[in-house]
């Protein structure tokens, strides 16, 4: 209750604002409010995740199988 403002009613008015309909869409419209929010701080951490694996991949591919293709020309012997 305290979230919605009525953290200073007394009891017996609390009890009688539980059971009114408004009370039930309030509490139903801040439910979906926050899932709603979780649901797009998820989507942003999954974005960072696939991102930093992506940047990770890249870098094992360029120095691992580029890497090696670049030593393999430069060690190859001059034919002088």
């Amino acid at each position: 209750m305290q979230g919605l403002g009525f953290l200073h009613l007394r009891a017996t008015f609390k009890n009688l604002v539980r059971q009114h309909n408004k009370w039930e869409a309030l509490l139903t419209e801040g439910k979906s409010k926050a899932e709603k929010l979780m649901d797009k701080e998820n989507l942003r951490q999954n974005r960072r995740d696939d991102r930093r694996d992506i940047g990770r991949k890249n870098e094992i591919f360029n120095n691992g199988i580029k890497g090696k293709k670049k030593l393999r020309v430069n060690t190859t012997p001059a034919n002088h």
